[in-house]
This record gives structure tokens, sequence and C-alpha cells, in this order.
């Protein structure tokens, strides 16, 4: 696991010139797969959406072992919480994010649509695996996906947003 702090060597999402903007009456077709340098603290976008990082550690990092996606926090800094946020998505009924840790880790990862939790909390485990969220029809709702962490690292590969 490669030790680059903050979002990597770019710094990572810096906004595209032309980003084409999303229409709010069309269904959502929305997928990321992380790459190296995609996320820092603050703003990012991520394939033409804008997302919110925060987190309590500050460490952000890249998987470039097993390909497990960005990292959130080390082996002596869990990141205690660590959110990605927005609010433009539209027109969805199934969140899939694809999540892990590290070996010995302990992680949880929630979905929040509209300040409330989909499904249950969700304890990772060190395979990335892809967890699937349904819900009604949603036509505009804050999205947050929260991984809490008390030990070690927490991976995020992919995150969808569908209308399916």
């Amino acid at each position: 696991v490669e030790d680059t702090p903050n979002g990597g060597e770019n710094g990572g999402g810096d906004e595209p010139a032309d980003t084409p903007g999303i229409d709010p009456t069309a269904d959502a077709n929305y997928t990321h797969t992380f790459a190296r340098g995609d996320v820092k603290v603050g703003e990012n976008t991520l394939s033409n959406v804008k997302w919110t990082y925060a987190a309590t550690g500050t460490y952000i990092g890249w998987d470039s072992n097993n390909v497990k996606g960005i990292q959130i926090g080390k082996s002596k800094e869990a990141a205690q919480l660590a959110t990605l946020t927005t609010s433009g998505l539209y027109n969805f009924n199934k969140i899939t994010v694809n999540a892990s840790i590290a070996k010995d880790g302990d992680s949880k990862l929630t979905v929040w649509v509209g300040n409330v939790q989909v499904g249950g909390e969700i304890t990772l485990t060190t395979t990335a695996t892809d967890y699937v969220f349904d819900l009604t029809d949603v036509s505009s709702a804050d999205i947050v996906i929260k991984i809490t962490n008390t030990a070690k690292a927490a991976y995020i590969k992919s995150i969808s947003v569908v209308k399916a």
C-alpha cells in the first residue's frame, strides 16, 4: 500500500474545463471507479459529478497492491469517520458501493439519502465487495456515503447510482 497523503500526486479531482450539466429530468446512470489521486479533502469532481469528501483523519492514499481503490486512513491512523456527499444526481433507486478493509481492520459502511439511512450498517471485509442499497424512487436528495473506521484502513473502489 502506498503512502500518498491527501489525494496523491496531483491533488485529485480537478474539474474538467467543459463539465457537462446533469439533466435533473433524466434517470441517473452514474458510475465512478476511483483512480489514484481522485479524492482530496473538500470538493472533488468524480466522473462529472461534484462530491465533497470529509474525514476526521487526513490520510487519503491508494491501494496499488490489491486494487481496492482509494485508501481511507492507514494502519496507525484510522479515519474514524469519512464521508462522500453529493447532491448532483437525480432520479435514482439503487446505490452500489464497492468497499473493503485492510487485514485486521474494523470499518462499517452506511448510505444515507435525504437524511434517512438506506438499508442497514454493513461490516466491511477484506474482499472488495459490491454492497447494494435499494430504495424507492428518489427524484432529488443528498447522498451521503459514510465509513466509520476504528482500526487500520478502509477502501472504496467504486460508486454507482442508477435508476434500475
